[in-house]
């Protein structure tokens, strides 16, 4: 997945002149820090901080660090589903330790969501005239209020999550 920010030049953004640059969120961290050095020292004012101001691919926070950004993308590169998580709890800017957690806590894809539960279920020990009045969807709904599952839905898909 591609990834990119803008960090900006904060004095220069407070006296209303925009300077910044776009930063491939894939480099390495000193990779980055160059490219946000080489601005600042262009800078038309005098200052020392910067922070993101937009992003591309994965909603990186303001204050996300070069650290941070890098280690999320070494896991967004390793998952495929890695980048949902992001977009969906921002918590996992700051908490990179959760964030590989919970990506190595994935159930599944399914194109719907009851059939996870279809899934976790021995349908063997379950009696074929019963099947049928089985609701699957709201029986993933329950896990997911009681926490035991998280579910995001994507592009038509559902990826399921486990929280333990």
């Amino acid at each position: 997945m591609e990834a990119r920010f803008y960090a900006a030049h904060l004095a220069s953004y407070n006296s209303g002149k925009l300077h910044g640059c776009w930063i491939d969120a894939s480099s390495d961290v000193e990779e980055m820090q160059e490219k946000i050095n080489a601005m600042m020292a262009s800078a038309p004012c005098q200052g020392e901080e910067w922070a993101i101001h937009d992003h591309e691919g994965i909603k990186f926070s303001e204050f996300t660090s070069l650290s941070n950004i890098a280690e999320i993308m070494e896991i967004v590169e390793e998952y495929d589903f890695a980048h949902l998580l992001l977009n969906e709890d921002p918590y996992y800017l700051q908490n990179v330790e959760s964030f590989k957690d919970s990506c190595e806590n994935f159930m599944g894809e399914y194109e719907n969501k009851g059939d996870y539960a279809q899934d976790s279920y021995d349908m063997t020990k379950i009696p074929e005239a019963i099947q049928p009045y089985i609701n699957w969807e709201d029986m993933v709904d329950d896990w997911e209020m009681s926490g035991d599952i998280r579910v995001i839905e994507s592009e038509g898909k559902y990826f399921i999550f486990g929280n333990h």
